[in-house]
């Protein structure tokens, strides 16, 4: 269990909850925010947070402040910054996995925003004891809810101009492999070159390539063009032939280069970081019908990977699925001989 610790300027208090979850919950990871100098603290914040199951926001008496019409006196307050990442977590992993902890500094309690009357929190002082049963009760019920209520879905979009950057950024984050899924592929052939150089750039890198059988979109042509566009089958076969005279040029890399043949018509299109482990991402796009030939926006979704169930397991037990099928009727190859008498059947 992973727990995102934010907070303001009270370093001690910082440290005594890092000590309580040494001391009583030591296999919890405690992700403590830290803004690195060179990145944009919002965009910190998310890469931090993403892989958090719960979050424990920290108030400390770091500021004070009142209201200026009518003028009242000065309250003890958290730093802004505070409150503007509880809301961040409400919305990302929602109310019952984030806890506010307050920390009185024994001068009254610290003043919270109106909006968060009434809301369950824990308070200490000088030590974390008083707010000890709450860190508990806080930690156990994070373990027993169910894993798919993990926010998965980093950003949707759909915008055609904004693909290829969110393809770059995906491919360039693979280590492992990099599975890409598709049928036509026009959009994906032009990204071959970038492939095959991350191959050779980072040697522990594997590529998966999982597209629909040429055979089997020529056969079924008229109900594949009726789904997708007219030129949909020509671009299938096209792309074999690109793909096959780049593994040529880059024959050096091509042992770490699988191609499956998918004898069916899938339902979207993906593009998978690091399959299937805890933190793997996935930009998926379903297909859906063009309103006219040409490029045109489609929904796109980014995965996380965060549990066993939800919805990234749900597409790559269909990508999975659809390889196992591969495997078995002798539609993948690995290499580049492998795969050039797989094409030369196909």
């Amino acid at each position: 269990m992973r727990v995102f610790l934010t907070h303001g300027r009270d370093g001690d208090a910082v440290a005594k909850v890092r000590q309580w979850f040494a001391r009583n919950h030591p296999d919890v990871q405690l992700i403590v925010f830290s803004p690195p100098l060179g990145d944009p603290i919002p965009t910190a914040l998310e890469l931090q947070a993403a892989d958090a199951d719960a979050a424990i926001i920290l108030a400390t008496p770091d500021d004070v402040g009142s209201l200026r019409q009518p003028r009242g006196s000065l309250q003890r307050r958290a730093r802004q910054n505070v409150w503007i990442e509880l809301g961040f977590f409400w919305a990302r992993l929602g109310r019952h996995r984030t806890l506010l902890l307050l920390r009185g500094d024994g001068r009254g309690l610290l003043e919270i925003p109106t909006d968060l009357a009434g809301v369950a929190y824990a308070e200490f002082g000088a030590s974390l004891g008083p707010a000890s049963r709450r860190l508990n009760e806080f930690v156990a019920n994070c373990r027993s809810m169910p894993a798919e209520q993990l926010t998965e879905v980093l950003a949707v979009s759909s915008a055609f101009q904004d693909r290829d950057k969110e393809w770059r950024d995906l491919r360039a984050s693979a280590e492992d492999q990099l599975w890409v899924i598709g049928f036509a592929m026009r959009s994906q052939r032009r990204w071959l070159t970038f492939d095959f150089g991350r191959l050779e750039a980072v040697p522990s890198l594997g590529l998966v390539y999982q597209v629909v059988d040429p055979s089997f979109a020529a056969q079924n042509r008229t109900a594949l063009v009726t789904m997708h566009r007219a030129d949909a089958v020509d671009d299938n076969r096209t792309f074999f032939s690109v793909f096959l005279r780049e593994l040529e040029r880059h024959s050096d890399v091509a042992d770490r280069v699988t191609l499956q043949l998918h004898a069916a018509a899938p339902p979207f299109s993906a593009l998978v970081s690091d399959p299937p482990t805890h933190g793997s991402e996935m930009l998926v796009q379903p297909f859906v019908p063009r309103p006219s030939e040409g490029a045109s926006d489609h929904p796109r979704l980014r995965l996380r990977k965060r549990a066993e169930t939800g919805a990234y397991q749900i597409y790559w037990d269909a990508i999975d699925r659809a390889a196992i099928e591969a495997r078995g009727t002798g539609r993948e190859a690995t290499g580049l001989a492998a795969i050039r008498a797989l094409l030369d059947a196909a």
